[in-house]
């Protein structure tokens, strides 16, 4: 009688295969890509007293020959179908939303002091203005940028925790392309009504926009770099302020937005907050630019 111990990882082959496999043959079995599974299903095999498996399976690979086989669940009868179950993965499922629900919340409310102040910039114009038309620019940019920006945050909220991926949403792209367009008009704004800077900028925004578009059409998801290119187009329409000598407004921005882009990177330290304090620089951020725009240099 030829007795196995629980778990052994030596067995008796010629049971196992129906017939005496070589040396050879042994080792390139151990080295296939199935080993791991050959190994994890060896230990919950039976044997009798002569150490045989009385198993009427097929062979493990496929093979016709011999009449016993080890058994496992991992493995389907043909080769070719050999999978893992546990492991198989739907690409096309729905992710997690892993928002929560209040800084979404907070998210979208800040976003009502940015609208608030750009009505107050409209509201208090004095005829001292030379450009009045560039409060106006921004100010309509903000109104439509906002409510667009607020619906996104509040439909990340009511979604969190659910089979939703905010990557993939429709409002995502939407609020992405209404900052696009408020480069655009803030740029346009701040060069006090600069042609050629204004042509430049609108061109490199429209890339923006349509490489977004189409990356949305083609199914892909949201990555970062679609607010790389957010940031690369604010850089871009700040540039008029430095031409124009505004040194204490740009210098105002740049700190603002930065200290924002801080709140931004730490999102995930900060629970999820982050972005709603982001968006509150918003507010100072704002307030230099229409300063600037309004200024008579």
């Amino acid at each position: 009688m030829v007795h196995i111990p629980i778990g052994a990882r030596r067995l008796n082959c010629a049971s196992l295969w129906g017939n005496s496999p070589t040396a050879a043959e042994q080792k390139a079995a151990l080295r296939s890509p199935r080993r791991s599974l050959l190994r994890r299903s060896w230990s919950s095999i039976k044997f009798d007293e002569h150490g045989h498996n009385p198993g009427p399976h097929k062979n493990i690979l496929g093979d016709a020959k011999g009449d016993s086989q080890i058994h496992t669940p991992f493995v389907n009868r043909k080769a070719s179908e050999t999978e893992i179950p546990s492991l198989k993965l739907n690409a096309s499922e729905p992710q997690i939303c892993e928002m929560h629900f209040w800084q979404e919340i907070f998210s979208a409310v800040t976003m009502l002091p940015v609208s608030m102040l750009a009505l107050w910039w409209v509201l208090t114009l004095t005829p001292e203005i030379e450009f009045p038309q560039s409060i106006w620019a921004m100010a309509i940019a903000i109104w439509a940028h906002c409510p667009v920006s607020m619906t996104y945050h509040i439909t990340n909220g009511l979604n969190a925790g659910k089979s939703y991926d905010p990557f993939t949403s429709a409002f995502r792209l939407a609020d992405i392309l209404a900052i696009h367009g408020c480069c655009v008009a803030f740029g346009w704004a701040v060069s006090h009504g600069d042609c050629f800077f204004t042509e430049a900028a609108a061109v490199l925004n429209l890339v923006c926009m349509v490489r977004l578009l189409w990356d949305f059409l083609m199914g892909k998801r949201g990555s970062q770099q679609d607010l790389y290119r957010v940031c690369c187009c604010i850089a871009v329409y700040l540039f008029p302020m430095l031409w124009r000598g505004d040194f204490v407004n740009y210098l105002g921005a740049f700190v603002c937005i930065g200290l924002g882009g801080c709140f931004q990177l730490v999102d995930e330290t900060l629970n999820g907050w982050g972005h709603g304090l982001f968006h509150v620089m918003l507010t100072p951020y704002l307030f230099f630019l229409l300063r600037s725009a309004a200024a008579n240099f």
